[in-house]
């Protein structure tokens, strides 16, 4: 069973989305994929959705096209339209100090490690 869920966005040029996590959350400074627990009766899907919209302060439209599971974690992967990509701005909230888009094959550091565990399988 899921106990949570999150997104990993990708741009058409292929840099995916991160979020530093701030000092007033678990593992500050860590990066990581917008994400967080399923609530009870929420999907694993609706969860990363709900989770990215409330880190990121409104999703741009994104396109489900895969997803990871491991050690209870599914994240879904997501494609966005390099335009939408271009123009949106997240606000920083409590939980994260910082954002960007990295190449997978080279992320910043530290990663958490579902994140690390996601983005060895995908450039493996």
């Amino acid at each position: 069973m899921t106990r949570g869920a999150g997104l990993l966005i990708f741009k058409p040029d292929g840099l995916c989305f991160l979020i530093r996590r701030s000092i007033l959350v678990a593992d500050p400074g860590a990066w990581d994929v917008p994400g967080g627990g399923v609530e009870p009766g929420e999907s694993a899907i609706d969860t990363a959705i709900r989770e990215g919209e409330e880190e990121t302060g409104g999703l741009p439209v994104v396109h489900i096209f895969g997803s990871f599971e491991a050690d209870g974690y599914t994240t879904f992967f997501a494609s966005v339209d390099q335009n939408e990509a271009d123009f949106w701005r997240p606000p920083l909230s409590h939980e994260s100090d910082q954002y960007g888009w990295f190449d997978p094959a080279e992320p910043p550091t530290p990663l958490r490690p579902n994140v690390r565990t996601v983005l060895e399988h995908i450039v493996a």
